[in-house]
């Protein structure tokens, strides 16, 4: 149980990223806010920073924290696309030359696939 000093502390608000829907404990989704107090945040959280820290931030980088995570998920997701074009093609290929099977050619590309969908759903 926290002290009294502790409860007397604001709200803290953090942002949710761990691997389920309860991860901060109050059945947010991932990637939407909650609200703890600095005793009692959960595990899977991060906090979010304070608007002096985002002033500082945009000032030494010149784009706000929002911009620079939306460029840093475009990239990654044009990554797991072209490595998903680059399997499919290497087993079509494959599959051309008698090498592999129409079954080996579907079971990868599906495999490919279903990573890239759990990677999006990570980076919204």
């Amino acid at each position: 149980m926290p002290s009294d000093e502790l409860r007397k502390q604001p709200y803290h608000e953090v942002l949710c990223f761990g691997p389920g829907s309860a991860a901060c404990g109050l059945g947010y989704s991932i990637g939407r806010a909650c609200r703890y107090r600095a005793w009692d945040t959960a595990p899977g959280c991060a906090r979010i920073m304070s608007p002096a820290q985002q002033g500082a931030f945009q000032a030494g980088s010149g784009v706000t924290p929002g911009t620079l995570l939306t460029a840093l998920a475009s990239m990654i997701l044009a990554l797991a696309f072209v490595w998903v074009v680059w399997v499919s093609m290497g087993t079509f290929r494959a599959w051309q030359a008698g090498q592999a099977t129409i079954f080996d050619l579907v079971w990868s590309t599906l495999r490919a696939s279903i990573v890239l969908m759990v990677l999006g759903f990570y980076l919204r």
